[in-house]
């Protein structure tokens, strides 16, 4: 009676692109908080929402990871169940990622999240911030399902970075470990999630 869900990719640009795109992003006219949310996106290679809420007290400096707590993550069903799982997720921090945090400290000072919203300084960013900057330098995006081009997005960036990754030669189950692609149908995809931080680290 009901047609089967359709899941559809959000628009991505191919890793070469990746120096026009970060060359227009610099140029852009947009604050330089938003283009340190797109920046810190793409490095952690999270979901936009993530980005956004990210804490100043998610983050260990010292140890140089980000835990996002299982609140904020998305879940995945158990389809021999239906409670939705959560868990934390991991996240190394490369010298990249340090850097766009030290940027954002001045900006930021005392207020809970990394990324404040300008008019509303308590909360964080809206993650549609994000996309509104991406539309405007003007990318069209390839498509994985029908082949027709669509606006980039800053969660089509994720499959940005996976594919740079894969395209390194680093093992799938490190991306997807990266990714936070939880496999909840399986006893390992619950307890591995947390694993292959050192080979994400390198990655």
């Amino acid at each position: 009676s009901f047609r089967k869900h359709r899941h559809t990719n959000r628009p991505w640009i191919k890793p070469e692109e990746l120096p026009v795109f970060l060359d227009k992003l610099d140029k852009a006219s947009c604050s330089l908080s938003v283009k340190c949310l797109i920046l810190w996106g793409l490095h952690t290679m999270v979901r936009p929402a993530e980005a956004a809420g990210t804490k100043w007290d998610e983050i260990d400096l010292e140890k140089r990871v980000w835990v996002i707590p299982d609140e904020r993550m998305k879940g995945r069903k158990n389809p021999h169940s239906r409670k939705e799982k959560r868990v934390p997720h991991e996240v190394p921090l490369s010298d990249h990622a340090i850097e766009i945090l030290k940027t954002m400290k001045p900006i930021s000072q005392h207020r809970v999240y990394v990324f404040p919203s300008r008019s509303s300084p308590r909360s964080h960013m809206n993650s549609s911030t994000a996309n509104v900057t991406i539309r405007r330098l003007g990318f069209e995006g390839y498509s994985g399902d029908d082949g027709e081009p669509g606006k980039l997005t800053a969660h089509g960036l994720r499959s940005t970075a996976s594919t740079a990754c894969n395209e390194a030669q680093f093992a799938p189950h490190v991306v997807e470990a990266a990714l936070a692609h939880l496999d909840i149908s399986s006893i390992k995809g619950t307890y591995d999630h947390a694993s292959h931080l050192e080979q994400r680290r390198k990655m």
